[in-house]
């Protein structure tokens, strides 16, 4: 149970686009300027004089309205945005829902939403499962859902799960609606909306304010969360905006520009040559993404504060198409029109944050004959013609984005078009069991009739669908663990061609296969020039050297991450920090590890900066366990289990802790604990049950090890142990019914067929001792273990017994 434990690992879609993986906002530091010399004499013959530039004070955040002064017309076109709408205050004018006590149920619970006073309140199921009033002091979003979030006395706001979808009564909205219905949400269940997974602060706050201060404090578990402005303002993409106003002022006032600061002031240049900044700056919330660490730096490249989501299940299907809610980075990175350098701004209008034009006139203005923005390598040919799209002209098939950007409903009502700009590929769904944009619309049609209509229409990319093999093909087959994915993993890795973060999929995924050339790939990935490639290879190294007392391998290790703790993308070093941790002291300790120490703390600052959270606290056990700190990896436990108190993986871990310093009744206290808060936790009772073996205490083991076999039916290991400990106790006969028992789902399994070997060698039944010798052999032909095995059934067996 010892692995760390992703920031998102207990998330789910429940909220508006940008409500995910939040870090909070700080104000950025300007480049400090160095003196310059004016060289050379003036034409009087006067000495070179020298312009002192001063260094600029940190950027502040300033009113909407300093901004207003000089762009109107962009403050114009941002009122009432859904930037502009993003959250508020509660009021007349906020509120769209139905507060006219307007009842809802939901799984037998009634929830009533009503005025009071002035005041909107909704009656509804509180933390103790009973009925309470409370007051809704928020709106967060406007279209086409809005939801409402209640304070707490702590600083906590909470987000409701009962939501108003905001389409007209014609279009079937106007009404209340669960973002779950299909679940039975109990106040125990982790996404109630009183738990601290679906707290405002963290998981929402950052991307619907402006200038967000978390304040969380850990040893109250208070918040006292601030924020500039309630909505996405100006300085929520541009950055704190004091010096910029400064320069302004100046250039009003002196008609001259201002020699203090670079760049107008500005904190990030949103249109500058290299498309990525504006797009990372977008991603901040348009991403599947963890943070790195609480303040921010405008301009900054985004994995020195952010970490993206791989491709894989269940955030993605294995071509790449969204499947769980990603917020759009993820999927825009892996098409060709962001690799062509195609920004945010090129099809959204950034102030009112709508299309610049509207149905196939956006994607004309490049896709054309005569393309309106011709900076774009793209072919001109006229695509919005019957001959290309093969429907009739303004039905929803000739549509652009209908076989290109297909939908996905998120939150019941909230509809999401694919950023990845995909071809339609049937095949794939023939496949993969995957959608294609084709049946999503001909949903009466069979995938078999939309292959071969595709193969019908385009003919001329028939054979090159037929002929390769697609990366979705890999990704499910490597991440379903078949072992002919592996070396497809190792070619599309090193494939430069493909996308960074397909190839960083690859190398995540590759993790798995453990052997020396997946381990020399994934070597060779530290060296790549994507962050998120050199990150995946680290994560690689880690996985695929575990901590283990071969002191060779352990010192590989190190020397291929010591190189790491100094890379220039924070995400990079954090997660090397991390990982050189599982590297013993001694070894760490004979070389000079100049950045370690540094690289570790800001590891540490990452864990702290979400320490809302229960994993940051799971992730700071496991790195002072690793580094031999069990009182600090003990109270990080405890604190995990203290926000959470039926965090599973803190409960596992700290047993774990205390089995591994010996204070086993300390570690079976917390084994039935996960069995009283999860009674199916067939891992929980196998633990227990090898805990109790381990103490002698076999009466009791046989009892936990037959229920965790009965549960958790993939684990050989759990048969392996119960037949032992029945051995053990003499109880032969019904060993060898569990050692057959788990041989009919797994065949061979050579530490079952072993057992059962030497089971029957204890029994002297020499006939089927060598039956199962011989299966041994034929699954490891040179292992001198099996030919003695063999050996001593021939001396004992004798005549009984064949020859080899």
């Amino acid at each position: 149970m010892l692995e760390q434990i992703d920031n998102n690992s207990h998330k789910r879609s429940f909220l508006r686009q940008n409500n995910r993986f939040l870090a909070p906002i700080s104000i950025v530091v300007l480049i400090s300027f160095m003196v310059l010399m004016q060289s050379g004499c003036d034409n009087k013959g006067n000495q070179p004089r020298l312009n002192t530039i001063v260094k600029p004070e940190k950027a502040e955040f300033v009113d909407r309205q300093s901004c207003r002064e000089c762009h109107e017309k962009q403050y114009r076109e941002w009122k009432d945005s859904h930037h502009d709408l993003a959250m508020d205050v509660a009021t007349e004018e906020t509120v769209l829902g139905d507060f006219n006590n307007s009842p809802f149920i939901h799984d037998d619970l009634p929830t009533t939403f009503f005025r009071q006073d002035g005041k909107f309140i909704v009656r509804t199921d509180g933390p103790d499962g009973k009925l309470h009033d409370y007051e809704i002091r928020y709106v967060l979003g406007v279209d086409p859902l809005q939801q409402y979030m209640i304070e707490f006395s702590d600083g906590r706001i909470q987000v409701l799960d009962i939501a108003w979808d905001t389409h007209s009564r014609e279009e079937g909205g106007q009404r209340w609606f669960h973002l779950h219905p299909d679940e039975k949400i109990t106040p125990n269940h982790i996404f109630h909306w009183t738990r601290r997974f679906l707290n405002w602060n963290y998981m929402c706050a950052e991307c619907h304010t402006t200038n967000l201060q978390k304040n969380y404090d850990l040893e109250t578990d208070t918040f006292k969360t601030t924020w500039s402005e309630i909505d996405v303002g100006c300085q929520a993409c541009h950055g704190p905006g004091s010096n910029h106003v400064e320069w302004a002022r100046d250039l009003q006032d002196t008609g001259t520009k201002s020699d203090r600061y670079m760049n107008r002031g500005l904190e990030i240049n949103l249109k500058a040559h290299d498309s990525r900044i504006q797009v990372e700056a977008c991603a901040r919330c348009h991403a599947r993404r963890n943070g790195l660490r609480e303040e921010y730096h405008y301009g900054k490249p985004f994995m020195d504060y952010y970490v993206p989501q791989p491709l894989i299940d269940p955030l993605y299907y294995p071509d790449g198409q969204i499947l769980d809610e990603v917020y759009v980075y993820g999927s825009f990175i892996q098409s060709k029109k962001y690799h062509q350098g195609v920004r945010c701004t090129d099809c959204h209008n950034p102030h009112t944050a709508t299309l610049h034009a509207d149905g196939n006139e956006l994607c004309k203005r490049c896709h054309s004959t005569a393309p309106v923005r011709e900076r774009y390598s793209v072919t001109p040919k006229d695509y919005d013609t019957p001959e290309h799209h093969f429907h009739k002209p303004d039905s929803s098939g000739a549509f652009c984005v209908e076989c290109h950007m297909p939908e996905t409903k998120y939150m019941i009502v909230d509809p999401r078009r694919d950023h990845s700009f995909r071809i339609p590929r049937p095949d794939l769904s023939l496949k993969l069991d995957i959608p294609n944009a084709c049946n999503r619309c001909h949903k009466d049609k069979s995938v078999q009739w939309a292959a071969n209509t595709v193969d019908e229409w385009y003919p001329l990319t028939k054979d090159m669908r037929e002929g390769e093999i697609h990366f979705a093909e890999i990704f499910a087959a490597g991440q379903a663990g078949k072992p002919e994915a592996a070396l497809l993993l190792i070619k599309l890795a090193e494939d430069k061609s493909k996308p960074a973060i397909v190839r960083a999929t690859a190398l995540h995924i590759l993790q798995r296969y453990r052997n020396e050339q997946t381990l020399h790939v994934i070597s060779s990935a530290l060296n790549d020039l994507d962050p998120l490639v050199r990150y995946e290879a680290v994560r690689g190294i880690s996985t695929l050297i575990p901590r283990a007392p071969r002191s060779e391998l352990q010192q590989r290790k190190l020397s291929l991450l010591t190189p790491m703790l100094n890379d220039p993308m924070r995400a990079v070093r954090t997660e090397a920090a991390r990982a050189v941790t599982e590297v013993p002291e001694e070894l760490r300790a004979r070389e000079q590890l100049r950045h370690f120490e540094t690289a570790l703390e800001e590891y540490k600052q990452r864990q702290h900066s979400i320490a809302d959270r229960p994993e940051s606290h799971l992730n700071l056990g496991l790195l002072y366990q690793n580094l031999g700190q069990n009182d600090l990896a003990e109270t990080s436990y405890k604190n995990a289990i203290q926000l959470v108190s039926d965090f599973i993986p803190a409960h596992f871990n700290l047993a774990n802790l205390y089995n591994a310093v010996g204070r086993n009744r300390d570690a079976e206290q917390q084994f039935c604990k996960i069995i009283e808060l999860e009674p199916d936790n067939g891992e929980a009772y196998y633990s227990l049950g090898l805990l109790l073996a381990e103490e002698k205490r076999l009466d009791e083991a046989i009892n936990y090890l037959e229920k965790a076999a009965v549960i958790v039916k993939t684990n050989p290991r759990v048969f392996y142990n119960w037949g032992l400990c029945l051995q053990h106790l003499g109880r032969q006969d019904e060993a060898e019914t569990v050692y057959l028992k788990a041989l009919e789902t797994f065949e061979d399994d050579y530490s079952i067929i072993y057992a059962l070997a030497t089971l029957y060698l204890q029994q002297r039944k020499w006939d089927d001792a060598d039956v199962r010798a011989k299966q041994l052999r034929s699954l490891n032909p040179d292992s001198a273990e099996v030919e003695q095995l063999m050996d001593y059934i021939r001396q004992n067996g004798g005549e009984r017994v064949g020859p080899r």
